[in-house]
Protein backbone atom coordinates (compact mmCIF):
# COMPACT_ATOMS: atom_id res chain seq x y z
CA UNK A 1 0.00 0.00 0.00
CA UNK A 2 2.80 2.44 0.81
CA UNK A 3 4.09 2.46 -2.76
CA UNK A 4 0.83 4.19 -3.80
CA UNK A 5 1.26 7.02 -1.28
CA UNK A 6 2.63 10.45 -2.31
CA UNK A 7 5.08 10.23 0.62
CA UNK A 8 6.70 7.37 -1.26
CA UNK A 9 7.45 9.71 -4.17
CA UNK A 10 9.71 11.95 -2.07
CA UNK A 11 13.13 11.55 -3.69
CA UNK A 12 15.40 13.20 -1.11
CA UNK A 13 15.50 10.11 1.10
CA UNK A 14 15.34 6.32 0.80
CA UNK A 15 13.06 6.00 3.84
CA UNK A 16 9.46 7.03 4.45
CA UNK A 17 8.68 10.28 6.26
CA UNK A 18 4.99 9.67 6.97
CA UNK A 19 3.18 9.37 10.31
CA UNK A 20 2.34 5.67 9.87
CA UNK A 21 5.67 4.14 8.78
CA UNK A 22 8.28 6.77 9.54
CA UNK A 23 11.76 5.47 8.78
CA UNK A 24 10.68 2.36 6.85
CA UNK A 25 12.81 1.68 3.77
CA UNK A 26 11.32 2.25 0.33
CA UNK A 27 11.59 -1.21 -1.22
CA UNK A 28 9.49 -0.74 -4.37
CA UNK A 29 9.09 1.96 -6.98
CA UNK A 30 6.43 4.64 -6.49
CA UNK A 31 3.16 3.75 -8.20
CA UNK A 32 0.86 6.79 -8.50
CA UNK A 33 -2.23 4.74 -9.33
CA UNK A 34 -5.08 3.49 -7.14
CA UNK A 35 -4.70 0.13 -5.41
CA UNK A 36 -6.12 -2.83 -7.31
CA UNK A 37 -8.85 -4.98 -5.80
CA UNK A 38 -6.29 -7.72 -5.13
CA UNK A 39 -3.99 -5.25 -3.31
CA UNK A 40 -6.87 -3.95 -1.19
CA UNK A 41 -7.95 -7.51 -0.35
CA UNK A 42 -4.42 -8.55 0.66
CA UNK A 43 -4.03 -5.38 2.78
CA UNK A 44 -7.33 -5.90 4.62
CA UNK A 45 -6.72 -9.63 5.11
CA UNK A 46 -3.26 -8.85 6.52
CA UNK A 47 -4.78 -6.51 9.08
CA UNK A 48 -7.43 -9.10 9.98
CA UNK A 49 -4.79 -11.83 10.49
CA UNK A 50 -2.68 -9.58 12.71
CA UNK A 51 -5.74 -8.49 14.71
CA UNK A 52 -7.34 -11.93 15.11
CA UNK A 53 -4.20 -13.82 16.23
CA UNK A 54 -4.39 -12.50 19.85
CA UNK A 55 -8.15 -13.16 19.88
CA UNK A 56 -7.61 -16.84 19.07
CA UNK A 57 -4.87 -17.17 21.69
CA UNK A 58 -7.00 -15.51 24.38
CA UNK A 59 -9.95 -17.76 23.59
CA UNK A 60 -7.79 -20.90 23.66
CA UNK A 61 -6.19 -19.88 26.96
CA UNK A 62 -9.57 -18.87 28.46
CA UNK A 63 -8.45 -15.27 29.13
CA UNK A 64 -11.89 -13.75 28.62
CA UNK A 65 -11.22 -10.61 30.65
CA UNK A 66 -8.19 -9.81 28.47
CA UNK A 67 -10.22 -10.70 25.39
CA UNK A 68 -12.92 -8.20 26.33
CA UNK A 69 -10.31 -5.53 27.10
CA UNK A 70 -8.55 -6.25 23.79
CA UNK A 71 -11.80 -5.94 21.85
CA UNK A 72 -12.80 -2.70 23.59
CA UNK A 73 -9.36 -1.13 23.13
CA UNK A 74 -9.23 -2.31 19.49
CA UNK A 75 -12.60 -0.70 18.74
CA UNK A 76 -11.54 2.50 20.48
CA UNK A 77 -8.23 2.68 18.56
CA UNK A 78 -9.99 1.90 15.27
CA UNK A 79 -12.52 4.66 15.94
CA UNK A 80 -9.80 7.21 16.81
CA UNK A 81 -7.78 6.27 13.74
CA UNK A 82 -10.75 6.52 11.36
CA UNK A 83 -12.03 9.73 12.99
CA UNK A 84 -8.78 11.67 13.11
CA UNK A 85 -5.89 10.13 11.19
CA UNK A 86 -7.70 8.73 8.14
CA UNK A 87 -9.40 12.09 7.54
CA UNK A 88 -6.01 13.78 7.08
CA UNK A 89 -4.00 11.13 5.23
CA UNK A 90 -2.72 11.90 1.72
CA UNK A 91 -2.68 8.22 0.73
CA UNK A 92 -5.97 8.25 -1.15
CA UNK A 93 -5.32 4.69 -2.37
CA UNK A 94 -5.82 3.31 1.15
CA UNK A 95 -9.15 1.55 1.75
CA UNK A 96 -9.44 3.38 5.09
CA UNK A 97 -8.92 6.88 3.65
CA UNK A 98 -11.70 9.29 4.63
CA UNK A 99 -10.45 12.59 3.20
CA UNK A 100 -13.28 14.70 1.81
CA UNK A 101 -13.66 14.37 -1.97
CA UNK A 102 -13.32 18.16 -2.44
CA UNK A 103 -9.91 18.11 -0.77
CA UNK A 104 -8.87 15.11 -2.87
CA UNK A 105 -9.85 16.93 -6.08
CA UNK A 106 -7.87 19.99 -4.98
CA UNK A 107 -4.86 17.75 -4.27
CA UNK A 108 -5.11 16.14 -7.71
CA UNK A 109 -5.38 19.58 -9.33
CA UNK A 110 -2.07 20.58 -7.74
CA UNK A 111 -0.48 17.16 -8.45
CA UNK A 112 -1.48 16.21 -12.01
CA UNK A 113 1.18 13.46 -12.24
CA UNK A 114 -0.77 11.28 -9.84
CA UNK A 115 -3.20 9.01 -11.64
CA UNK A 116 -6.53 8.99 -9.84
CA UNK A 117 -8.63 6.86 -12.18
CA UNK A 118 -11.31 4.93 -10.25
CA UNK A 119 -11.65 7.78 -7.74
Amino acid sequence: MCSHCPHYAETETSTLKCWANYGSPKLWRYRPVPMSLVEKTVFIMGIVVIWIYPVILMILSLNYIFLILYLIISLFVFHIMRSYMCKKCINFACPSNRVDIKIQKKFYTHNPDIDHINK
